[in-house]
């Protein structure tokens, strides 16, 4: 017993060794560059640790380290966040190539775990990936929320406010305010009285607006702390400080809200209530967002969910934004007295001290624009911006950025920098009045709200709310700091910039009439919460006799004030028609289309004065109840504001204890510090083996949540393999067969990486036409990246505008009609020779695959440069192709542990990335040589001159695009040797292994190879050779080759699709990133679709119902949508060409004792498992005809 319980100490910690090994092995994996010969590296920047790589030398203000970093290491720098890594950006040139040039691929974002939650999982505009999702929602922003009419038509909603703060701090007269505290609790209220100003009752708003401070607040701190699920998304599900679970809380309290709010204006609505007392006013946000997901697009709706997350945007995004603004604005006015003084100037000229400002006012105010500007040049909102997340490995500046970094544009150094601002650090809002400068984003010196795509959707609303609250703060009062206060101008990072120190100044009224900072439009509100809320019955009679009253008051009114007098003539000029139940004349004139701001206050002065001066008469009960109430209630309204205590009194300390973020890793020791080595040595492998373990498991747990869908159900998986182990090398069949056990969509664990199975033409159509955007992206394998000069080709280019300008020339140029014409000859040369190669066999047995092989090849090389090389040289190329072409074939076949864990990619453990990049480097030299040809021909003027029209082929094209192409999207010459290797790779296997079960399938049915040679006899006749002009002639030519691609699919499982964003698909969820295979194998050989669907019947297709388009999903074999093979045009011309050929020119007989087997083999694309050997007899009339 002691040698087995030795033995086992020993295995377990043997164990745990193991699991550190590994730990740090995949660690290592991502703290390597994986620079390679040719592909730049990554940006510079300081040593990382392992494990934890920069974390540990983080400083909190990142804003300044971030510039301090750039002074070291250049305008573009790199850092280790964990697993993640950071790109910083501190350069207007670089920027513009981030945002502008380069705008497509850096549209997405990296999204925190907690932003996932209260963002309903990325459904804002903030956090959805780029595309027509994204599109939809920020049409709805800019077009439809936040243009100037539905701006405008919230106005009032915004004044009433605003003005209830003035009187706050008019209150506060004479003492010490928190300038940002109180201006966040006004930012607060406007935002939600504009989210749904008349949807919710007077008497609820209060307590709304009290519980949304308390949520924001902690929903804003939550955001602004640094989380360990972001920097190892793996650990992600373990939720280890809690952030997500404590978020998801949040949320939910939000959600509630929302709920209810939702449905009170869905029962106005269904009750024909636009609004009691607002009026034309009444169109609050949430109204406008309701209309829009009732009237939606029914191809891009928006659903509930969005109008929540949208709703959450504005919460979220317009409160600690613009008090920050604010503040920051307050204090640097303060710390510089004459622009103090200018600002009052001009507002006292524009304005008037007898007068309020109202957002009419704000475009005569040149001054205070630059105060904004300077501001905002100084102190940006977003100092890194909202980071961005590439979409695909690209290049910046030079250096390599990966797909996946968080990318940080560094917009508050770029903004300071002396080399662009003259006195960078100087408060100096002169340098603005030029209008030199805006914020559309296209001058890379001066964009605080970012640009390009993701620039922020609210900069109308951010720019109006700023400027008429600073407007209002310094024209209604003077300000100073308290007796011995020192103003202090730090900043503090955090979700958004913030003042470190909060500003305690104290104001002074300077307006010439105290009633300037009285809230009337309070008052009217409030006599609406009476008559609807108290206890006391009020009948139709008892509300006419008190509007009569007020009508009345106001009738007998003579204040000295031509502007009453001006409105007392508007009013009672037109016909006032006086509602008959819970409501008040008094509504109608706050909000009436005719009056204005001012005069509501006028107004407002007026009735006040009455109630609190003339007597009532004792007859009048009700009236004395109503003055009564009337006084209260505008107590309780300045209780609300917290001039006095009251239930609604709450202070912004006590609500916005914001918490400074610890640091991520303490002063503790590292267990390596401490004496005991060995000891140590044990705990560290124990505390790797435990988070790889948890690093693995993460990946194999079911991650749905309530709410979401679950992942597609398949067979269990194993912890580390996955279904790896049950994998079948028929992968086609395997997966069809698990179909039929786990339904039409299934999911396979490959190692790291999820794979999701579509077996049925309606999830295929959900797949590549519903959702093609968000599934046009490929997951690129290791073998192939270097084969296609780091996915630089069409095949796996990520979908975006490089893409499109690839899929472009292949389509309008390479392989247009024209230019397949243009080297017909080409194609004809190498036919003929192969026709007669077989003619010079008859009799023998002939390998019919290899020998397609072969003539494809040819046919293709032919194509790419058969007018620049001549003679012995195309054939010595022509076999050096065969040679490599074969190797990269078989490579591209075998399965590679770096593409199931791709954390092991840089390691390379079965050698397959390194022959591979040998073979493309033995590709890469021919296509050299082929090209330096070719431009020594074009420089000499000597092109085409031995071959004529014949000279014109594919490279000619290509060198003609690169030389003319667009300076935006240039096809540079990478990109252009790519293309070449896609015509190889892509036109070689395909085409060669179809002609060979077309063969086979054909020999197998005799009657099938009479026809076809009776319509070839018919149409060409047997004393001439097959041209390409006869292939239009021959419908059962081209039913036989759609039944062949029916049967036998070149691609079965297509080119192997990647969602750039989680979604769902047959009501289940399909994680971003995932595998997606659709198997058409499958498909078309449904019983349910197809009458005897492995019978070999080409009359099938002779009604020409199905073609190649891929818009029906019971048949595409070139699969359909965006992605859709580029090359349909040349692989019909060269398979029929082919084919015809061959059953024109020769009988065909199996080998005496040979028997047909059509059995498959997968691989990279679809093959016969036994190659097909035949016997060829010549059957036309004249031997000549083979030569």
């Amino acid at each position: 017993m002691p040698l087995h319980e030795s033995n086992m100490e020993k295995n377990g910690l043997f164990f745990t060794y193991f699991l550190g090994i590994l730990a740090v092995l995949w660690f290592v994996s991502f703290l390597i560059s994986n620079s390679k010969k040719g592909v730049p590296p990554l940006p510079p920047g300081p040593k990382a640790f392992p494990l934890i790589g920069n974390l540990h030398s983080l400083d909190p203000e990142l804003h300044t380290y971030f510039a301090s970093l750039s002074q070291t290491y250049g305008p573009i720098c790199r850092l280790w966040l964990g697993k993640k890594i950071g790109i910083i950006i501190t350069s207007p040139s670089l920027a513009r190539e981030v945002l502008k040039d380069q705008d497509t691929l850096f549209a997405n974002r990296d999204m925190p775990a907690a932003a996932r939650e209260s963002s309903y999982g990325g459904k804002d505009i903030v956090w959805t990936p780029y595309g027509p999702k994204w599109r939809m929602l920020r049409k709805v922003c800019v077009r439809d929320m936040l243009n100037g009419s539905a701006l405008d038509s919230v106005c009032g909603l915004r004044r009433q406010e605003l003005r209830q703060s003035i009187n706050y701090f008019y209150n506060q007269s004479g003492s010490p305010v928190n300038v940002g505290e109180q201006m966040f609790l006004t930012m607060l209220n406007v935002i939600t009285s504009m989210i749904w100003g008349d949807t919710v009752k007077v008497e609820e708003r209060a307590t709304l607006g009290a519980e949304f401070r308390h949520v924001v607040t902690e929903m804003t701190e939550l955001l602004g702390m640094s989380n360990l699920s972001d920097f190892y998304p793996g650990l992600d599900w373990f939720d280890l400080q809690g952030l997500t679970k404590k978020m998801k809380v949040l949320s939910k309290r939000f959600d509630k809200i929302f709920e209810s709010v939702i449905d009170q204006r869905k029962e106005l609505d269904r009750n024909g209530e636009m609004g009691t007392f607002v009026g034309r006013e009444s169109k609050d946000f949430l109204q406008v967002l309701l209309k829009l997901k009732d009237e939606a697009d029914t191809k891009m709706p928006l659903s509930m969910t969005e109008l929540k997350a949208l709703l959450m945007d504005m919460v979220i995004g317009g409160t600690d934004t613009t008090s920050n603004t604010v503040e920051f604005a307050m204090a640097e006015i303060m710390n510089k007295p004459d622009v103090l003084r200018k600002l009052q100037q001009e507002l006292e000229r524009v304005v008037g001290k007898d007068n309020i400002v109202e957002e009419s006012h704000i475009q005569q105010l040149p001054y205070l624009y630059a105060v904004m500007k300077e501001v905002l040049r100084l102190h940006p909102t977003l100092p890194l911006l909202s980071r961005h997340c590439p979409s695909e490995t690209c290049t910046v500046g030079g250096y390599t950025v990966p797909k996946g970094s968080r990318v940080y544009v560094n917009v508050w150094a770029m903004q300071r920098d002396p080399s662009i601002w003259e006195n960078p650090t100087e408060f100096h809002p002169e340098r603005f009045l030029g209008n030199k400068w805006d914020y559309s984003g296209n001058d890379f010196n001066y964009f605080p709200f970012g640009s390009g795509r993701r620039i922020c959707v609210g900069i109308a609303m951010g720019e109006r709310m700023f400027m008429y609250s600073l407007a209002s703060l310094v024209h209604s009062f003077d300000w100073k700091l308290p007796e011995g206060e020192i103003l202090d101008l730090t900043e503090k990072f955090g979700v958004v910039l913030k003042k470190k120190m909060p500003l305690m100044v104290i104001p002074t009224p300077r307006l010439s009439s105290p009633t300037l900072y009285d809230d009337y439009a309070s008052v009217f509100f409030t006599m609406n919460y009476i008559l609807r809320c108290d206890p006391f019955n009020w009948d139709p009679f008892e509300v006419n006799a008190m509007v009569s009253i007020q009508l009345v008051h106001i009738k007998n009114m003579k204040p000295e004030s031509p502007v009453f007098d001006k409105i007392h003539s508007r009013i009672f000029s037109t016909q006032v028609k006086i509602p008959n139940q819970l409501s008040s004349v008094d509504s109608f004139l706050v909000h009436n289309s005719h009056l204005c701001g001012s005069d509501v206050d006028e107004l407002g002065k007026a009735i006040m004065t009455e109630v609190h001066s003339k007597p009532l008469t004792s007859g009048s009960c009700f009236r004395r109840v109503w003055a009564r109430r009337l006084i209260l209630a505008w107590f309780s309204t300045r209780q609300w504001m917290g001039t006095q205590k009251g239930p609604f009194k709450c202070s912004r300390a006590q609500i916005m204890s914001h918490k400074f973020v610890k640091r991520l890793f303490d002063s503790s020791p590292w267990p390596w510090q401490e004496p005991n080595i060995k000891q140590n040595g044990v705990v560290f492998s124990y505390v790797l083996g435990i988070l790889a373990l948890l690093w693995f498991l993460s990946f194999f747990i079911n991650k749905s949540k309530n709410g979401q869908p679950p992942l597609p159900p398949g067979p269990k998986a194993l912890p580390f393999l996955g279904n790896l182990h049950s994998l079948d090398p028929e992968l086609h069949t395997w997966f069809a067969s698990l179909s039929q056990t786990y339904g039409p969509i299934c999911r396979l664990w490959l190692g790291k990486k999820v794979g999701v199975i579509i077996t049925s033409p309606a999830l295929a159509r959900e797949v590549l036409k519903d959702q093609d955007t968000i599934f046009a992206n490929r997951d690129v394998p290791a073998a192939c990246r270097e084969s296609s000069y780091g996915g630089k080709d069409i095949v796996w280019t990520p979908y975006g505008p490089k893409w499109r300008m690839l899929r472009k020339v292949c389509v309008r140029e390479m392989l247009s009609g024209s230019t397949l014409d243009s080297v017909y000859a080409l194609r004809k040369r190498e036919l003929r020779q192969s026709i007669n190669y077989f003619y010079n066999q008859a009799g023998l047995p002939v390998n019919v695959g290899e020998q397609m092989f072969l003539t494809a090849l040819n046919v293709i090389t032919s194509m790419l440069w058969g007018g620049t090389v001549k003679g012995e040289e195309r054939i010595s190329l022509g076999a050096e192709f065969r040679h490599v072409v074969t190797d990269m074939t078989e490579l591209l076949c075998t399965p590679n542990i770096s593409d199931f864990y791709p954390g092991l990619a840089r390691f390379d453990l079965q050698g397959v990335t390194k022959k591979m990049n040998v073979l493309a480097k033995r590709f890469d030299k021919i296509f050299d040589s082929m090209i330096d040809q070719r431009q020594k021909m074009n420089r000499n003027a000597g092109t085409g001159t031995n071959v004529g029209q014949e000279s014109k082929d594919f490279l000619q094209v290509l060198l003609k695009l690169n030389d003319k192409a667009d300076s935006k999207m240039p096809l540079t010459m990478t990109e252009l040797k790519a293309l070449l290797m896609d015509m190889v790779v892509g036109g070689t296997d395909t085409t060669s292994n179809a002609v060979e079960f077309a063969m086979a399938e054909i020999m197998n049915k005799p009657v099938v190879l009479r026809k076809l040679q009776q319509e070839l006899d018919t149409v060409v006749g047997k004393d001439n050779i097959v041209e390409e002009s006869h292939i239009q002639q021959l419908p059962y030519l081209y039913a036989v080759m759609k039944e062949v691609l029916r049967i036998h699919p070149i691609l079965p499982l297509l080119v192997p699709h990647c969602p750039s964003e989680t979604c769902t698909v047959g009501g289940y969820t399909v994680p971003k990133g995932s595998r997606v295979f659709v198997n058409v194998w499958a498909i078309q050989r449904d019983p349910s679709i197809w009458k005897n669907p492995t019978e070999f019947h080409p009359e099938r297709f002779l009604d020409n119902k199905w073609d190649y388009s891929g818009n029906d999903f019971n048949y595409f074999p070139f699969g359909s949508g965006r992605r859709i093979c580029a090359g349909i045009v040349m692989a019909e011309r060269m398979f029929m060409y082919s084919l015809a050929s061959l059953i024109h020119s020769f009988d065909w007989t199996l080998p005496k004792g040979g028997a047909l087997d059509l059995t498959e083999k997968f691989g990279i694309v679809l093959k016969k498992k036994m190659p097909l050997v035949v016997l060829p007899t010549p059957r036309l009339s004249n031997p000549t005809l083979y030569e």
